[in-house]
């Protein structure tokens, strides 16, 4: 009777050990994952090692950022790339206006309703909303961003 006691014992510390292990591991691949594939800006769509690259464009002004999209935005998707649009818009809006007005057509028409980048995207449009460059281009557009004047 004590073998069967023992048996049972140690049955139950094996699976319960098992448990405990497979829980761990799922615990860590989560991390690695985390550390991994989410960027500092909670944005998807880009990877990693087009970071130092894209921060060496928005560092030296809208003309590089402009060279940096059209080179790399077919490798970039969305949200991220509607981000890096809007600030190259936020750049470029100052300088060339009709280019930053293009883009950020583009960007707004691109950005379904039920994305999960709209709440950022709409906080974007208000920033410029409050812009000389959208301000200026709302009166000769009809309510460009949605937002009114």
């Amino acid at each position: 009777m004590k073998i069967l006691i023992i048996l049972v014992i140690l049955i139950a510390a094996y699976f319960l050990f098992n448990g405990f292990k497979s829980e761990y591991q799922a615990k860590q691949k989560k991390e690695q994952a985390a550390e991994q594939g989410v960027p500092a800006d909670g944005l998807t769509g880009m990877s990693p090692n087009f970071e130092p690259s894209l921060q060496t464009a928005e560092s030296q002004g809208p003309a590089a950022l402009k060279v940096w999209l059209t080179r790399y935005s077919s490798y970039v998707q969305d949200p991220k790339l509607a981000s890096i649009q809007l600030d190259y818009v936020v750049m470029a809006g100052r300088t060339d206006p009709a280019e930053a007005k293009r883009v950020f057509q583009a960007v707004k028409a691109r950005t379904p309703k039920t994305s999960r980048f709209i709440p950022a995207c709409r906080s974007w449009i208000r920033l410029l909303a409050d812009s000389y460059f959208v301000t200026a281009l709302t009166r000769k557009s009809s309510n460009l961003t949605g937002v009114p004047e």
